[in-house]
């Protein structure tokens, strides 16, 4: 910290010695008295007069009190509680130097020394010229010019590469950037004229429209997303202006009557010498455009997310035969209530270049054409819900890398396992999600036995309750050693023979295992399952397990998940019928862990403040998460955060026993131990 001038500390003690001497001074009481005194003897005159004099008093005592507190504030850095307290000194006395002295003091420690000018300004307009003060005012305000003058702008000193790869840096939030933009005319004008600046602008706030002459070119992906109309239509004008030549990803989600299909179709068309990626989202078929008038609009595109939430997708609307031949699209991504074999069959006869697709709603002998006319296809996801993953694309060698199958009736097994014997040296990720109710279920999907994918780091399977089935993907858990992640979801039962848990245990490398919608889990299975990976002579890689909405979760399972001495996470989610005493002894026995940095539990209400004591246990945590927990409160979350030396994040959410002040405070003093 830095230490004052001697000078300061002089002026600063002679000020507080005159404020102490003001404190002490008593003649407003004595005013007062004068005044009760007049009044009693009917000297209304004389009681006005003194009562006026000591509401004087009291005023010049208050403006004392408040540059004192505005003084402590400033020095604590609390800027905004200072300069509230200046102005009340000038509100209690607009004539005093001493307000308009302390305002602009205050503003001039932040470097605000334009607007202490105009203060001091204000000062020297009110303030009675033959003040004591009044000289202080003006020098004051020449001290502010001073430092203007030394003032370092900057923009105006780094070369114009640096300038942009600062601004390329910064948070581009509408607020802050039109902060930067009234700095100063240098800065406006330096910020408008860097590309960088206004490449990736998630949204276009009103208040740049006034610049969208300027820096529309350098825009590269527009979002008409929810905007009010008289927003949307300009937003619409400048495109058909050519205000955006520059444009590479245009984003529109719409209600119907916002944008009508001729203005979508204009705007396509304005924007096709640039445009490469389209996200469309419409309500209904009413506003939805053909996919022949989209590609034919944009013939550059690459990239289309093509949502139709309330209808249905079609190709064409032409009787005859369409117009259209190939289009560069790699990367799709269709959803309707319904989408025909014949307008997919369209669409992937006019996509050559196709990498990666995203369908729903299709029926089963969709599947069909996309393997048969996607031969570079690299992702398929298949009647699911929007990826979230990013899309592949530097990835040029042949073969299937994300395979995701979502339930569909009629599902032709064979052409199931001919796609995943085909990818068998390139498949990296596998969800499947079946229900097939179908007699000779084994039979049916038996090869899935004989698939060996070298590279499956990532499985995802979620089945009925058909124990044939289990077999056929546990003899595939088996044959893939590379498995890293696997995830069990939506099994009604899972079978007693312990097959799914047998083939985990042999697994060199799993470092995820996660459970979720299990209505009966296998506690023999899952209970010599950790036990195996507990084995003192393994090398445990398994960091992660995560258990949610699970049944009959047992004290044996957890008891043998403790054991395992390499887990780092562990996630414990709505799962009702665990109850309390079992919980207990789960965070008793992991106490004993050195390597658990991360806990979650979420929407259980056996969780309580005792709970919470428990966990403090857990020394070396870092990590901890309470989300949906009823029972909890401000004392066992503050507990907690006390005990848990280590900790590092600390969330709770939807908890209605727990303030957000409270929070706000914890994390407060974890950020401050951290930095410590």
């Amino acid at each position: 910290m830095k230490r004052k001038s001697k000078k300061t500390l002089d002026l600063t003690t002679k000020r507080r010695a005159h404020h102490q001497q003001e404190i002490d001074n008593d003649s407003w009481l004595q005013l007062h008295r004068s005044s009760l005194r007049s009044l009693a003897k009917a000297d209304y005159d004389a009681a006005i007069d003194r009562s006026r004099q000591a509401l004087d008093q009291l005023e010049r005592l208050k403006s004392t009190v408040l540059d004192t507190s505005a003084e402590a504030y400033a020095m604590k850095g609390q800027f905004r509680k200072a300069v509230e307290a200046a102005k009340g000194m000038i509100d209690c006395a607009p004539t005093a130097a001493v307000g308009y002295l302390r305002y602009g003091h205050t503003l001039g420690m932040q470097g605000r020394h334009e607007h202490a000018i105009q203060v001091y300004d204000q000062g020297i307009e009110k303030v009675p010229i033959d003040s004591e003060q009044y000289a202080s005012l003006q020098d004051q305000k020449a001290a502010s010019h001073a430092q203007l003058d030394k003032r370092v702008d900057f923009l105006t000193r780094l070369p114009l590469d640096i300038v942009q790869v600062i601004i390329e840096k910064l948070d581009i939030v509408e607020d802050k950037m039109l902060a930067c933009l009234n700095v100063s005319t240098h800065w406006r004008q330096t910020i408008i004229d860097c590309p960088v600046a206004w490449r990736n602008i998630p949204s276009i706030h009103y208040a740049l429209f006034r610049f969208l002459p300027a820096i529309g070119q350098h825009i590269k992906s527009l979002n008409i997303s929810w905007l009010y109309s008289d927003e949307t239509q300009m937003i619409i004008k400048a495109v058909i202006d050519g205000v955006f030549c520059n444009i590479h990803h245009l984003t529109v989600e719409e209600e119907c009557d916002s944008i009508g299909r001729d203005q979508l179709l204009v705007i396509l068309t304005r924007l096709s010498s640039s445009l490469s990626q389209l996200t469309l989202k419409v309500e209904t078929n009413g506003c939805a455009l053909p996919l022949e008038s989209i590609l034919l609009a944009c013939p550059k595109l690459e990239e289309l997310c093509y949502h139709v939430d309330h209808g249905d997708m079609c190709f064409s609307e032409a009787i005859s035969t369409p117009v259209m031949t190939e289009c560069d699209i790699k990367s799709l991504e269709l959803k309707a209530n319904l989408i025909t074999s014949d307008t997919l069959d369209a669409i992937l006869q006019r996509c050559p270049h196709l990498r990666n697709i995203h369908v729903s709603s299709c029926t089963a002998d969709s599947l069909k054409l996309i393997s048969d006319l996607c031969p570079r296809i690299k992702t398929i996801g298949f009647n699911g819900p929007a990826p979230l993953e990013p899309w592949i694309h530097s990835d040029d060698r042949p073969g299937l890398r994300q395979f995701k199958l979502y339930p569909v009736e009629h599902l032709e097994a064979e052409r199931v396992v001919q796609i995943l014997e085909s990818s068998q040296s390139t498949l990296q990720m596998l969800m499947i999600s079946l229900f097939d109710e179908r007699p000779n279920v084994l039979q049916r999907w038996n090869g899935l036995a004989n698939i060996k994918a070298d590279n499956l780091t990532n499985l995802n399977y979620a089945y009925g309750n058909s124990t044939d089935m289990h077999k056929a993907v546990a003899a595939m858990i088996r044959n893939c050693k590379a498995l890293q992640s696997v995830a069990f979801q939506s099994l009604t039962n899972v079978s007693d023979d312990n097959k799914l848990e047998e083939a985990l245990a042999t697994l060199p490398d799993l470092k995820s295992f996660v459970l979720y919608d299990i209505n009966k889990v296998n506690v023999a299975g899952l209970t010599l399952l950790f036990m195996a990976l507990a084995h003192i002579e393994r090398n445990v890689s398994l960091r992660n397990v995560s258990f949610k909405k699970c049944s009959r979760i047992s004290n044996n399972v957890l008891k043998a998940l403790a054991g395992i001495k390499a887990v780092e996470r562990i996630d414990i989610a709505d799962c009702k019928d665990l109850s309390a005493d079992v919980l207990k002894t789960f965070i008793i026995e992991l106490s004993s862990q050195k390597t658990l940095k991360e806990l979650l539990l979420e929407k259980m209400d056996i969780v309580t403040d005792v709970t919470l004591c428990d966990i403090a246990r857990l020394s070396n945590l870092k990590r901890l998460t309470l989300y949906g927990l009823s029972n909890v409160s401000d004392t066992g979350v503050k507990y907690l955060a006390f005990q848990l030396r280590r900790l590092e994040w600390f969330h709770v959410f939807n908890c209605p026993q727990v303030d957000w002040l409270t929070m706000t405070f914890i994390r407060k003093e974890i950020r401050a131990r951290r930095e410590a």
